[in-house]
C-alpha cells in the first residue's frame, strides 16, 4: 500500500516528491494550466479510488496525514519566498493537495471529494490571468512586475476571483470545503494539532495569493509594465468566461446537491476561526504588498531564511548529497567492475585462447609421421584410461 500511495504522492507533488512541478511550470501557458489544474488532480483521483484498501492499513493513513500536513505547511511557506510567479503558484498547488491528503488520511472521503471538486477551476483561472500578464510583459519575475491595476484591471479581477475561491472566504467555493476539512480534524485523534495545521495553512495560502496579486497589480509600474499592452481577446474572453463560472461555483454545487441551500452556502461549525485565519493571512499580506512596506523585505539577519525557503528548503541539494550521490557511487562501482572484472576477464580469456592457438599452430608441421604419432599416442592414452577404469 505504501508503494501504491507513492504514485499519487508524486503526481500531486507531495514532499519529498515535489520538485518536478515547479520545473514543469516552465512550459507554455496551456501546458501549465492543464498540468496544475487537471493533471495534478489525477493523482488525487487515484488516491480516492484506493481508499477501500487504505482503510485496511492504519499505517498508510498515518503516512498520508503526515505527508499531506507537511506538504501543506511547507509548500505554503516556500511559496512566500518565490520570485518566479509560476513557482509561487506551483508550491501553492502542493499545499492545497496536501490538505486533500490529510482528508483522505482521516477517512474523510466526502471532504476529499469536495476539495478535489472546487480546486481545478480557480487554479486554472489564476494561471490564465497570470499567463496573460507573462505573455505581454515578457518576464515572470515578480520583482520586475507591478502597477498593472490601472492597465490590466480585468486580469486583476480574474486573479482575485480565483484567489478568493481557493481560500476560506464565504460565499465562494473553497470556503465550504475547507470548513468541512476543519470539522473533520476536530473529530480526529489530534484535533488541536491538525486543526491548527489547517488554519495556519489557509492563512499562508491567503498570504501567498495576496502577495502575488500585490506584486503584479499593486505598487508602481516598472520598466517591464510601463507600457503593458492589453492581452488579445482570444485570451481575455475565455478568462472572463471562466471567471463567471468560478464565481457561480457555490450555486453550481448547491444545484448538484453538494451543498445545502442556505443563505451562506457552507457555513457551519468552526467557520468563524477559519474565516479569521483567511482575513489575518490575507490582510497582513495586503498591508505588506498592496502598498510596498519595508517589512515585505526581510531584514539582513533573516536573509538566510528567505534564501533557504526560496531554494525549496535545500531539498535539491539534499537529494544531490544522498540519492544522487548514491547513484553516482553505484555507477562508479559498476564502471570499475566493468573495466577491472568484466573487461579484464574477457581480455584475459581471449588472450589465453590466442596464445594457445598460436602455440598449437606450431604443431602443424605438415609431416604425416608426426600426425600418425599423435594419433597413436592418443589411442594409447585412451586405452590406458579404459584399462585403469577396469
Amino acid at each position: 500500500m505504501l508503494a501504491l500511495v507513492a504514485g499519487p504522492m508524486g503526481k500531486c507533488a507531495q514532499i519529498p516528491l515535489h520538485l518536478w512541478l515547479d520545473e514543469a511550470m516552465e512550459g507554455p501557458l496551456p501546458s501549465t494550466v492543464l498540468r496544475n489544474s487537471v493533471v495534478v488532480v489525477g493523482g488525487a483521483w487515484v488516491l480516492l479510488r484506493l481508499q477501500p484498501l487504505i482503510e485496511m492499513v492504519p499505517l498508510v493513513q498515518s503516512v498520508l496525514v503526515v505527508v499531506g500536513g507537511t506538504s501543506a505547511l511547507v509548500g505554503a511557506l516556500i511559496a512566500l519566498a518565490q520570485i518566479d510567479v509560476k513557482r509561487a503558484l506551483s508550491f501553492l498547488v502542493t499545499s492545497w493537495m496536501g490538505l486533500l491528503f490529510v482528508a483522505v488520511g482521516l477517512d474523510g472521503i466526502p471532504v476529499a471529494d469536495h476539495l478535489m471538486l472546487v480546486y481545478p477551476l480557480p487554479m486554472a483561472l489564476m494561471l490564465m490571468a497570470v499567463g496573460a500578464i507573462v505573455l505581454t510583459n515578457v518576464t515572470q519575475d515578480l520583482t520586475q512586475l507591478g502597477g498593472l491595476w490601472s492597465k490590466r484591471p480585468l486580469m486583476g479581477l480574474a486573479f482575485l476571483s480565483g484567489a478568493v475561491s481557493l481560500v476560506a472566504l464565504p460565499p465562494f467555493g473553497g470556503f465550504a470545503a475547507l470548513r468541512e476539512l476543519l470539522s473533520l480534524t476536530a473529530g480526529s485523534s489530534h484535533p488541536l494539532l491538525l486543526g491548527g495545521l489547517v488554519l495556519l495553512t489557509n492563512a499562508l495560502i491567503s498570504a501567498g495569493l495576496m502577495r502575488v496579486f500585490g506584486l503584479i497589480w499593486a505598487g508602481q509600474p516598472t520598466p517591464f509594465t510601463m507600457r503593458s499592452p492589453e492581452v488579445l481577446w482570444l485570451m481575455a474572453l475565455p478568462t472572463l468566461l471562466l471567471m463567471g463560472l468560478v464565481l457561480h461555483l457555490p450555486q453550481l454545487l448547491v444545484r448538484n446537491g453538494v451543498l445545502a441551500l442556505d443563505p451562506l452556502p457552507g457555513w457551519g461549525p468552526l467557520a468563524l476561526p477559519l474565516l479569521l485565519s483567511t482575513l489575518i493571512g490575507g490582510g497582513l499580506s495586503a498591508v505588506f504588498y498592496l502598498r510596498p512596506h519595508p517589512l515585505a523585505q526581510l531584514p539582513a539577519a533573516l536573509g538566510g531564511l528567505q534564501d533557504w525557503l526560496a531554494h525549496d528548503m535545500q531539498t535539491e541539494r539534499f537529494y544531490h548529497r544522498t540519492v544522487v550521490a548514491l547513484v553516482l557511487l553505484l555507477a562508479r562501482l559498476s564502471r570499475w567492475s566493468e573495466l577491472r572484472v568484466v573487461d579484464e576477464f574477457s581480455g584475459a580469456t581471449g588472450g589465453a585462447a590466442l596464445i594457445g592457438a598460436r602455440r598449437l599452430s606450431l604443431t602443424t608441421s605438415g609431416r604425416s609421421q608426426a600426425y600418425a604419432l599423435t594419433l597413436v599416442l592418443g589411442v594409447l592414452l585412451m586405452a590406458a584410461w579404459l584399462l585403469a577404469g577396469l
